[in-house]
């Protein structure tokens, strides 16, 4: 039976960070800039995989403040999630990874980069860390964001778990049933019992968090945007 998955510890967070923005060998740098999109946008390894330059970098090619990712792709529409970007946190390796695809192209960000093979380079990023990297997988990092989410806006509501909290994490994750992100958060639940340690949401790209209100306009700032396909 295989391991699940779970998220990183605040203590494997700051111990990770300085090794993806730090100086790598080319072979590691496209693992480090896909989990670090992981970690700060709750994407599936999938959806990072085919982000393109022009959903993270605009037209004078400068970093966009939110940035963008397929999450459902028909033959009739195409639906994405838009969500802010800590640059100043998570930014290096991204960077430093498109310098290098500039050569191959506007839209080549990842393309020709294997799950399989950016999986084996991000268990030697872990190891570098000091990290076991045992039920870590990309996937882990997806749970790291989702779980900090859950921990702040927790934290905002005065410790109170409720149900408009839950559904804001379950957008944020971008799944169809609530009983599925409620397994994300209960596996390995973050408990976040100091504000040097609630800094961490900064971190994953979750700085503008917000808790609803009864009217509904405000929230977790990311939204879904359906493009036609032509």
């Amino acid at each position: 039976m295989g391991t699940r998955t779970r998220g990183l510890t605040d203590e494997e967070l700051w111990r990770f960070l300085p090794v993806i923005c730090g100086e790598l060998p080319r072979r590691l740098r496209p693992a480090a800039a896909a989990a670090a999109l992981c970690l700060g946008t709750g994407g599936r390894i999938g959806e990072i995989l085919g982000m393109r330059q022009k959903d993270i970098f605009g037209l004078d090619g400068e970093p966009l403040a939110r940035v963008s990712r397929t999450v459902e792709k028909t033959r009739e529409k195409r639906i994405r999630k838009t969500v802010v970007f800590d640059w100043r946190t998570l930014g290096a390796p991204v960077l430093a990874w498109r310098r290098e695809r500039l050569l191959y192209g506007p839209e080549a960000l990842f393309v020709g980069e294997a799950h399989y093979t950016l999986w084996w380079r991000l268990r030697e990023l872990y190891g570098m860390a000091g990290i076991k990297p045992r039920a870590l997988a990309f996937h882990g990092l997806r749970k790291s964001y989702l779980q900090r989410i859950q921990a702040v806006l927790v934290r905002k509501n005065g410790g109170n778990v409720t149900t408009p909290i839950l559904q804001q994490v379950q957008r944020a994750a971008c799944h169809a049933r609530l009983e599925t992100t409620l397994a994300y958060l209960n596996d390995g639940a973050l408990e976040i019992a100091d504000e040097d340690a609630l800094a961490a949401f900064a971190a994953v790209g979750c700085n503008r968090i917000t808790l609803d209100t009864q009217n509904g306009k405000k929230g977790v700032e990311n939204d879904e945007k359906t493009e036609k396909q032509g």
